[in-house]
């Protein structure tokens, strides 16, 4: 079971609070319940202080400050929604009745939908060692801004830790709902389990087949087959239109240089960011 965190984080079926085929709504992650939760403790403390030293105005002051802020905090929702008719993707914050819309991002603006794994192994902690697993569903847009919209963190004793193919099938079900409702393509990072290999090639060549899927029918690549594999030797080979090459420089068409240097630079780019949690 989890330990050593708190339950702020949680499984990608409980995320999901409204799922139909034109909106989808999850639930984000949500430390304002912690500090919340924190504040209300406050309160009591500062009741039972008030008490022993006898009632007064001051201590029933900081009391209902405490109390209301923690109230505030505890009762927070924090959800993102993804609205296939108004093309929107919509960050919200709840505070009890009262909502505020944070941010809106066009569906326009949305290059992919990224899967991405973090496994992290502590064998000197614990009876058998720790397992810490991080999961991540981020948008990334055409400017190149990455926005995480789901994310899971928890650590595990190792010989406790959930079944991994089942725990990666979950949370390739969540993304895949988020690509059905925007229209968007899944690209699967190489750190993410599966029943054969992730290689960073692969998740070039994905990019790769997402910008050729983008191009308008009059695109001079439009309708091509542009490829990325690795070789059974480790080296890359670029396959256009059934001829493979060994390097890009060798690849006569400036165009589909272009294109492959572009899925690269993407690639690389996404390798060099974090990915703050969106609040």
């Amino acid at each position: 079971m989890p330990i050593a965190l708190p339950k702020i984080f949680k499984e990608p079926e409980a995320l999901v609070k409204h799922d139909s085929p034109d909106r989808l709504v999850l639930e984000r992650v949500n430390r304002l319940r912690f500090w919340g939760g924190l504040s209300l403790v406050l309160a009591l403390i500062s009741g039972l202080v008030t008490l022993s030293i006898g009632i007064n105005l001051i201590g029933g002051v900081v009391i209902l400050l405490y109390a209301m802020l923690g109230l505030a905090l505890f009762s927070s929702d924090l959800s993102v929604t993804f609205d296939a008719n108004r093309q929107l993707v919509l960050f919200s914050t709840r505070f009890g009745p009262l909502a505020r819309k944070t941010r809106q991002i066009p569906f326009t603006e949305i290059a992919s939908i990224y899967l991405d794994y973090e496994e992290h192994r502590y064998p000197n902690l614990g009876k058998n060692g720790q397992i810490e697993r991080k999961w991540y569903i981020f948008l990334v847009l055409d400017n190149e801004q990455t926005i995480t919209v789901a994310f899971y963190q928890a650590i595990y004793e190792a010989d406790q830790a959930p079944n991994l193919l089942k725990q990666t099938a979950a949370w390739e079900n969540l993304a895949k709902k988020i690509c059905a409702v925007t229209g968007k393509l899944l690209i699967r990072m190489p750190a993410v389990p599966g029943r054969t290999p992730h290689t960073f090639v692969g998740v070039i060549d994905q990019i790769v087949q997402r910008r050729l899927a983008d191009l308008p029918p009059t695109d001079p690549l439009a309708g091509r087959t542009i490829r990325l594999r690795s070789h059974h030797n480790g080296h890359l080979e670029i396959v256009v239109d059934g001829t493979t090459y060994q390097e890009l420089n060798e690849v006569a068409d400036e165009d589909v240089r272009t294109l492959v240097q572009a899925a690269v630079d993407e690639w690389q780019m996404l390798n060099r960011k974090d990915r703050p949690i969106s609040r």
